[in-house]
């Protein structure tokens, strides 16, 4: 981590982000008919606005870390089978952890009704579809290289390895606005963190994420219950 990444303009990265994805929700809301939140999360509104989101915040945090010189190689990108296989293998441990996590907090703080909607949204043809592309393609790509690839980074240098961990992960977890998932969010974002500071890997990463939430679709798309 030789050089120096903006932690105010990564802030700025979200927040126009997330200010285009609500713009275009804002705009064509109203035309959209009234349903559940499991329809909505299969629905073409949906698909659109979480796909303006990922995209958008993968592209601005690709441009903005290049006007700081950063390019590929500093991120960790690179396609190898060595590093696909490893990421798979620690996405599927995740998956248990998240899973444990998951199940032991909800006797606490009960069920996220999000994440519930979710595993739902999966369970038909087109729901699956819609969730592999938008939760285990778009959101693992965008969400990695912006809070491993650049916050994550810009925290570590600027507070050290240790806590840019902690606060790049807390951070992860606080923009998923899901509270009651809160800390399973973060325990994944803490082991995904510690990987990419130990490899610089943003291939062994992405590849773990997408995993974690392709294997949660996939199962229960076949039915068992997660």
């Amino acid at each position: 981590m030789t050089k120096k990444l903006s932690i105010k303009l990564g802030f700025i990265i979200l927040i126009i982000a997330y200010s285009l994805s609500f713009l275009l929700g804002y705009l064509l809301m109203p035309h959209m008919p009234s349903q559940s939140l499991t329809d909505y999360l299969t629905s073409p509104l949906f698909i659109l606005i979480q796909s303006t989101f990922s995209v958008s915040l993968l592209l601005l945090t690709l441009l903005i870390a290049g006007r700081q010189k950063w390019r590929a190689r500093d991120f960790g990108f690179g396609v190898e089978r060595r590093t696909v296989a490893y990421g798979a293998a620690l996405g599927l441990g995740m998956f248990l952890i998240e899973r444990v996590s998951y199940h032991f907090l909800h006797d606490y703080i009960g069920e996220s009704q999000l994440q519930r909607a979710l595993v739902e949204a999966a369970k038909s043809e087109h729901g699956l579809v819609v969730m592999l592309l938008v939760g285990a393609i778009l959101a693992p790509l965008s969400e990695e290289v912006y809070f491993r690839g650049y916050m994550l980074s810009a925290l570590a240098k600027r507070f050290g390895e240790r806590a840019g961990v902690v606060l790049s992960s807390a951070y992860f977890a606080a923009v998923h606005l899901d509270t009651r998932a809160f800390f399973p969010i973060f325990i994944l974002g803490v082991i995904l963190a510690i990987a990419y500071a130990r490899t610089r890997s943003l291939t062994l990463v992405i590849t773990a994420h997408m995993v974690i939430n392709s294997t949660t679709f996939l199962l229960s798309y076949i039915g068992v219950e997660i």
